[in-house]
């Protein structure tokens, strides 16, 4: 599974691809805590660096299982936990442009994110 609109596959270079719409909202199978910030060019926004809940994610109507953070306290994450998937601004290049990225957020009980 590839983000994004591709003209070809990024292991085999065929132009014979699929193009599908998964579900923007899932379930934490599993989860750690990054302690670190992650090396450059990932300039990330927050200063200084906060411990962060990363997740693999299993996609509602049986999409792909992908790896994600999740924006929430590490304490407040839990295998089982319902996520929706969110863009923000995930650092910026080296001319200060911001590049956006997805993660995930908690979703409430009345199906909003957290």
């Amino acid at each position: 599974a590839l983000f994004g609109r591709r003209h070809r596959c990024e292991n085999c270079s065929s132009p014979d691809l699929d193009h599908v719409a998964f579900a923007r909202t899932g379930t934490v199978h599993t989860y750690t805590v990054q302690r670190y910030a992650p090396p450059p060019p990932h300039s990330l926004p927050t200063s200084p660096w906060q411990p962060r809940p990363v997740a693999w994610i299993d996609l509602d109507d049986n999409g792909p299982r992908i790896l994600a953070p999740i924006a929430c306290a590490p304490e407040e994450v839990s295998i089982g936990m319902k996520v929706r998937a969110e863009c923000h601004i995930g650092w910026r290049d080296a001319e200060g442009r911001p590049v956006i990225a997805y993660g995930f957020a908690p979703l409430t009980n009345d199906g909003d994110a957290a």
